[in-house]
């Protein structure tokens, strides 16, 4: 860009940083990729594409080629957008704890979460497709959303490891259905999506319930019968 000085990842310049200058670029880096991102997400018109994160990079005074930050695909662009909200998860909920049972609090938690992506609602589906087939890196971040939402909860997985695991997995479920019913929910203040979050929580969590008891029950069976093996053999050498 004319009148600017290029950054020197852009490759403009053949100086070599000094160790100083880098370890500065090191610390800036996540504040610089923050930026780029809500440059990019200011960009509704050219939405989840390669060419909204170079204009996005273009707009914060750095190369285009600087969009790399961010990753090299629009699906990466997308990845950048769940952990940027998985953080301001986390601080939401610290600022705004929920208050009643279980069920309620998780609802609070990912009710926030949801919103989120309600300023995008129009471009969400092409962000869905920018991520392409499932994959685990993507799984992870909504697996990550429900942990943040269990633990705001006043879940502790060193409490019940087991029981902690199976929540998490089937609240990640819910976030993403429930995410694809958003989409399509017209109702005002998308109510519908709300209702249907409340009734999806409850069963998960019934479900989840069930799991963890049969996963104890089959432990209880098993030092049971190791218990019994156990005083077999104990018995046989007498």
């Amino acid at each position: 860009m004319v009148g600017r000085e290029a950054p020197y990842w852009s490759g403009a310049s053949q100086q070599k940083p000094s160790h100083e200058s880098t370890e500065a670029a090191s610390n800036d880096l996540p504040e610089l990729q923050g930026r780029l991102l809500d440059e990019t997400l200011r960009l509704p018109s050219l939405g989840w594409t390669g060419a909204a994160m170079a204009q996005g990079a273009a707009n914060c005074g750095l190369s285009p080629a600087a969009a790399g930050l961010l990753g090299d695909s629009p699906g990466d662009l997308v990845q950048a957008f769940l952990r940027h909200c998985n953080l301001q998860l986390e601080e939401a909920l610290q600022d705004d704890p929920a208050i009643g049972g279980l069920a309620e609090k998780i609802e609070h938690g990912l009710r926030k979460r949801l919103e989120m992506i309600l300023p995008y609602k129009g471009s969400w589906p092409g962000a869905l497709a920018a991520l392409g087939p499932p994959r685990p890196e993507v799984a992870t971040l909504y697996m990550e959303a429900a942990e943040i939402v269990l633990k705001s909860a006043g879940q502790d997985p060193l409490d019940d490891e087991v029981g902690f695991s199976l929540r998490k997995t089937a609240l990640s479920g819910v976030l993403a259905t429930t995410e694809l019913y958003l989409l399509t929910d017209g109702s005002p203040g998308s109510e519908r999506t709300w209702q249907a979050l409340r009734r999806a929580v409850a069963e998960a969590l019934r479900l989840a319930g069930m799991a963890d008891a049969a996963a104890a029950a089959v432990g209880s069976l098993r030092n049971t019968v190791a218990a019994n093996i156990f005083q077999m053999a104990f018995t046989s050498r007498r």
